[in-house]
């Protein structure tokens, strides 16, 4: 994961999938927490816990972590919506991945 500029990500309103996917290039993952939270347009704020898919892929040369967020129900609302991700290791120490913006098209009625 890297914090460089804004990564933008395009959704649409309701929509279930595709889920929200991450890799952590070189990291090894086992025991920790992952949180995606996310500030809607309307100013309210939801937080998904990461479904880890693979903590350590081709370990012991560096390895990577695969993760993902689903979405529930009203996640996904028309507008811009901010949100960053944060990271709690074995030792519940954080690192917070922000400037992230997901922009949400209206569902055609």
């Amino acid at each position: 994961m890297s914090c460089k500029g804004p990564r933008v990500f395009h959704f649409v309103e309701g929509d279930l999938l595709p889920w929200l996917d991450a890799q952590w290039e070189n990291e090894d993952i086992t025991g920790y927490t992952i949180l995606l939270h996310v500030r809607k347009p309307n100013g309210l704020r939801f937080t998904r816990t990461a479904v880890i898919d693979d903590a350590n892929v081709g370990a012991p040369d560096g390895g990577s972590a695969l993760f993902h967020f689903e979405w529930m129900a009203g996640d996904l609302c028309a507008g811009e919506s901010t949100a960053e991700i944060e990271v709690f290791d074995a030792g519940s120490l954080n690192e917070t991945f922000p400037k992230m913006i997901l922009k949400v098209a209206k569902e055609i009625a």
